[in-house]
Parts: C-alpha cells; sequence; structure tokens
C-alpha cells in the first residue's frame, strides 16, 4: 500500500482541527487557533503512529493494546491542550464529545458513500474531506440544540426561583444555548421571560396595569419607575424572538436560584429580559436561560 504523508498529514490535520472546534462549539468554551491547531498536530501525529504500529512486527494483541491506550491517552491530550485547565466534569465532556463527533461524522460519511453506492476513501479524498467538514458545521451549529430538545431534554428544563424585593416566583426555565443575551451595561447574562409570568412577584397595582398593557419600551420603563422599580430597569438591544435590532426592557431582581443536577446555582448579578411574547405555547417552559447561568457550576 503506497502512502503519501504530505496528503495524509494535510488531510488528517484539517480533519482533526475541525473537529476539535466542533467540541469547544458545543461546550461553548473559548480557545484560541494556536491551541487548537497544537491539539490538531497531536492528534494528526496519533495518525502517523498508528500506521507504523500497523507495519510493525507485533502480535494482534499488543497493536489493538496499544491502539486503545494510545487512542484514549491522545483524546485527553487533545483536549488539555486544546482547551486548558477545566473542571473535571467539564473536562470529561469534552472527551465524550470528542469521541462522539468523530463517530458521528466517520459514520456518517460512510452511510454517505454507501447510498451513493461508491467504495469509501478509495475514490476522491477532497470528496470525504467536504462532507466532513459540511457534517462538524452542521453539528457545532445544530447538534447542541438536537441535544436539548430532543434526546436529554430533563436535562434542560430545569427549576428556577426569582427573588424580588422579598417575594419568590417559581417557574420552570430551557438551557438556551443559543441565547448569548447580555447587559451592555453590566455584561451580565439575561434570561428571557415572557412579561406576565412575573406578575405575581410585582406589586398588585403595578400587576393591574401590566395585565392589559400595550405600550412601547420606554412607557413600560416608565410604568415600572411609577412604582419605584425604575432603578432596576435596563434597555437591551438584541437579534431574535421574532424580529432584527429590537429592544427588550430588563429586569434586575434581587437574585435568582436555578437548581441543576441536584446543585442550587444562585446569583445576584443577572438581568431578567421581559418579552412581550409567550415563550411556549405548550408551557412546558416559562424562561429562557442564559448558558452562562449553568457555567457557574461547570
Amino acid at each position: 500500500m503506497i502512502i503519501y504523508l504530505d496528503i495524509t498529514f494535510f488531510n488528517n490535520l484539517l480533519m482533526t482541527l475541525a473537529i476539535i472546534w466542533t467540541v469547544g462549539h458545543l461546550l461553548e468554551y473559548k480557545t484560541n487557533w494556536p491551541k487548537l491547531i497544537s491539539a490538531a498536530l497531536v492528534g494528526t501525529l496519533y495518525t502517523f503512529i498508528i500506521i507504523y504500529l500497523q507495519q510493525a512486527s507485533l502480535l494482534s494483541a499488543l497493536k489493538y493494546f496499544f491502539h486503545l491506550v494510545l487512542n484514549f491517552a491522545v483524546a485527553v491530550i487533545m483536549i488539555r491542550i486544546a482547551y486548558g485547565k477545566m473542571k473535571k466534569r467539564r473536562f470529561w465532556k469534552g472527551v465524550l464529545y470528542l469521541y462522539l463527533i468523530s463517530f458521528l461524522t466517520i459514520g456518517t460519511i460512510l452511510s454517505i458513500y454507501y447510498i451513493y453506492g461508491g467504495i469509501p476513501f478509495a475514490s476522491s479524498r477532497g470528496l470525504f474531506i467536504i462532507f466532513g467538514l459540511l457534517i462538524l458545521a452542521l453539528l457545532a451549529n445544530y447538534g447542541w440544540r438536537l441535544v436539548q430538545h430532543y434526546i436529554t431534554p430533563e436535562q434542560f428544563f430545569l427549576p428556577v426561583e426569582i427573588i424580588l424585593n422579598h417575594q419568590v416566583l417559581k417557574l420552570t426555565g430551557l438551557v438556551d444555548t443559543g441565547n448569548h443575551l447580555t447587559d451592555p451595561l453590566t455584561r451580565v447574562p439575561v434570561l428571557v421571560l415572557y412579561i406576565k409570568e412575573i406578575l405575581p412577584i410585582l406589586p398588585r397595582e403595578l400587576q393591574e396595569e401590566l395585565s392589559t398593557f400595550q405600550g412601547d419600551e420606554l412607557s413600560l420603563i416608565n410604568l415600572f419607575n411609577q412604582f419605584g422599580l425604575g432603578n432596576r430597569m435596563r434597555i437591551l438591544p438584541f437579534s431574535g424572538l421574532g424580529q432584527e435590532h429590537g429592544l427588550l426592557v430588563g429586569l434586575r431582581p434581587d437574585k435568582i436560584r436555578v437548581f441543576y443536577h441536584h446543585k442550587l446555582i444562585e446569583s445576584d448579578k443577572i438581568v431578567i429580559g421581559l418579552s412581550k411574547q409567550k415563550l411556549d405555547q405548550g408551557d412546558d417552559y416559562q424562561m429562557l436561560i442564559h448558558p452562562q447561568v449553568i457555567k457557574l457550576q461547570m
């Protein structure tokens, strides 16, 4: 078998780099390209070591043993190089994602080749790379949302408590990885809530005004100001919730509590964005939770 080292090196480096990048995208963990490329180089070096082991005159059992040990060790080293020091739970989640993404990508490419009627890897390697990068891009942008909404929803529908002036509102929130809204003034995360859901912890007179309120954002802030809550209000520019370049009125509560994996996450550095639209018609959840809140325990 003839192996073209330069082509093999480039193909493996590109695909490994794309897989490592996708892991970070799903973890929502920021890093830099030098670290990603360094991790991809380690993965590419592993490929050549495996090629060498396959050619070496060793017992089959030893080859499999070395292959498994090296595979796991390299996965751990790649995540450590690419994303640095993380909490144990998050680190091992990154290693798990590395394997899952690799299996999904390769399995999907093989399926496409099978459906097409070709023989995997025997034809165009350029087509292999294109398919792989396309699959990884789709996984990075839509894969985690698929997991959220269809595979393990119980992990993302969380009990939430909002505390305002000694009043406590209990509801259910959905961890929304697409929610990157922050308060432009303080940079704290914004949790989005349908405005009528917050009525029970507001002054009774304000509840009555809001139950029939039809005004704009400025009128809404003025209304809250009339009831002594003006210092808690924010104006939040956003894109989403059915419109582009919109404005959302934010309310700063005393604190929020989120119950995640039997742990209590509590923070007073939160803004509640008050949406005029109901978030879920089925009422399975009433709030969109910013993923940064969950990262406090990760």
